[in-house]
């Protein structure tokens, strides 16, 4: 039986972080023994590279210091030669036989030294050059001894690792369909959620048989930009000066005028999604805390203050809220979700044992990421969004991983590995706080009820957003475009639509009545952009293999993508 998860914070300090290490290292030396690879012979490959890499750095800096002395006798020489024509074409009379015998002296260097250096340039470049052409010849071989083990490396790598780690967080192989099926249909989810969005990244899976997804996502926003356009004008005034008398001056002034317009906006946002049936009619919000994590004098007076408050708002019988305070009263200011709408049902969630957890977990400030999360429900949704899952990158992509060198390649491996599970973990660490959200199983994973389990239209967008969105961008697309992709057609991939909606630009000139100095107003033009929609249908083509069957190459389900118009 899995174990469940009551202390997660304490858990990932004593246990996972260390248990997660080991099995990034043992899942590195696994690869290296099934892959074949020789060590030895690849560090004495890429020991060879870094030396020669060492001596090609070292020649180039000789070469740059080469080079500005040649410059510089360039300068000398061609200075000299030019006085001494300015000597020779000037009155002999007032030239002295030592001025020219300075510059025939310096022309002489110059002209040695220009030829020594070109010299000097021309072994360098020719011993750097043979020297790139080794550290490549050095370098292919070090990638073809690397080959077998880069092949190795999946899009499931890092999240089978998670779920050996924490057997309670099982992912799926890719973001099937019947997970969005069931958060719709059993849990509420609205699938409009998506919309304006296009989704770069999702992870799915479930905690004892409750569906969870991981997202990043790109949103389109409105915002505005300021243009600014400027006029010179002339003009003529009367001014007395300081005799009295009057006189005419003529005035220029440059007449500033701003516009603001609509500006489409992008922004990269992550969230952990989660439907549980515990408190099917609770909706709460709450947001990091600016006391959490903080002691002393003036913290605790700050905590206090707090605390009155909603003190004060509980005993407020005025009010639709039924807001009562738990007995936790750390909790309350910390966790401060006063909008809940149902005191049974928060109870139901929050025991004693929950409420401690998650004040531990909100005042960390040395083991995870402390209070960076927000944290809202809807009825049978749970939603998270962490501060520190917007910054990390949650892209399993192989290629990150691929080296040429071994010991450079497995030293990466092991530190993406532990941030990646860092990250990970904590973000669903709020939702592992809370006891009642292990114990329940869904009915549908009781009966095993079947949904269709081919390809979601979140994966696919993830899959169009790899290949890049100026694959699929309209061709007067000057922004970014929000990919947006249908469910496969198949169970086992097919034909996926991808929608590219994006802007494109118009120039608009607006003139706006400014007022100068002399007394009137003058239009001053101001030129910006208008952004009017466009879009663009593309159709490509997906295969996903049977995990079980498929070796380590055809597993990858994105390798498989080939677009088709």
């Amino acid at each position: 039986m899995v174990e469940d998860i009551y202390e997660p914070l304490v858990r990932y300090r004593d246990e996972f972080k260390e248990k997660f290490a080991r099995i990034a290292v043992e899942t590195f030396d696994w690869m290296t023994e099934v892959s074949a690879v020789d060590i030895q012979a690849n560090r004495k490959t890429v020991s060879e590279i870094d030396r020669k890499t060492a001596k090609k750095n070292s020649l180039e800096a000789w070469r740059t210091f080469y080079t500005f002395i040649a410059v510089c006798a360039w300068i000398g020489g061609i200075g000299s030669l030019v006085y001494g024509i300015y000597l020779l074409t000037s009155d002999g009379d007032n030239i002295s036989a030592d001025t020219v015998l300075k510059t025939v002296i310096v022309f002489t260097v110059s002209l040695a030294g220009i030829i020594f250096f070109w010299k000097k340039l021309a072994n360098l470049n020719s011993m750097i050059g043979i020297l790139e052409a080794e550290i490549k010849t050095l370098t292919n071989t070090a990638w073809n001894q690397m080959a077998p083990l880069n092949a190795l490396f999946n899009w499931d790598t890092l999240t089978e690792m998670v779920s050996k780690c924490v057997p309670r967080l099982e992912f799926d192989p890719y973001f099937r369909a019947d997970r969005i099926s069931e958060l719709e249909y059993s849990f509420g989810f609205n699938s409009s959620y998506n919309d304006g969005k296009s989704i770069l990244f999702a992870h799915s899976g479930v905690i004892n048989g409750n569906p969870f997804v991981i997202a990043k996502y790109r949103r389109q926003i409105w915002g505005s930009k300021t243009y600014t356009g400027t006029k010179v004008i002339t003009y003529t005034v009367y001014v007395t000066d300081s005799d009295g008398k009057r006189r005419r001056e003529t005035r220029h002034e440059t007449l500033v005028a701003t516009v603001t317009k609509p500006f489409p906006d992008y922004t990269d946002e992550s969230i952990v999604i989660y439907g549980n049936d515990a408190a099917p009619k609770l909706s709460f919000s709450r947001e990091p805390s600016s006391h959490s994590g903080k002691d002393g004098f003036f913290s605790n007076i700050s905590k206090k203050m707090e605390l009155k408050k909603l003190e004060k708002l509980a005993r407020n019988l005025d009010d639709d809220s039924d807001f009562t305070m738990m007995s936790n009263r750390e909790f309350e200011v910390l966790f401060h979700a006063e909008d809940r709408d149902d005191e049974v049902e928060f109870r139901v969630l929050f025991t004693p044992l929950a409420q401690q957890q998650m004040v531990n977990l909100l005042n960390d400030t040395e083991v995870g990421y402390g209070d960076d999360f927000f944290f809202s429900k809807r009825g049978k949704l749970n939603f998270v969004a962490p501060v520190h899952l917007q910054e990390c990158d949650i892209d399993v992509d192989p290629r990150q991983f691929v080296n040429f060198s071994y010991d450079r390649g497995k030293d990466f491996f092991i530190r993406r590995s532990k941030e990646f599970f860092k990250s990970v973990y904590f973000a669903m660490a709020p939702l592992l706080t809370i006891p009642i959200y292990q114990q329940m199983r869904t009915q549908n994973s009781i009966h095993n009820q079947e949904w269709w389990k081919g390809v979601s239209f979140w994966e696919n967008e993830s899959f169009a957003n790899y290949l890049g969105e100026s694959r699929f961008e309209h061709r007067k697309c000057i922004t970014h475009s929000i990919l947006k992709a249908t469910d496969s057609s198949h169970e086992n991939g097919g034909t996926v639509s991808v929608t590219a909606y994006g802007f494109r630009g118009e120039d608009r000139v607006d003139f706006v009545p400014v007022y100068g100095g002399d007394g009137k107003y003058h239009d001053v033009a101001v030129h910006w952009v208008e952004y009017l929609p466009v879009e663009r249908t593309s159709e490509i083509e997906i295969g996903v293999t049977d995990k079980d069957t498929a070796d380590a190459h055809t597993r990858d389900v994105r390798r498989r993508i080939y677009i088709t118009n």
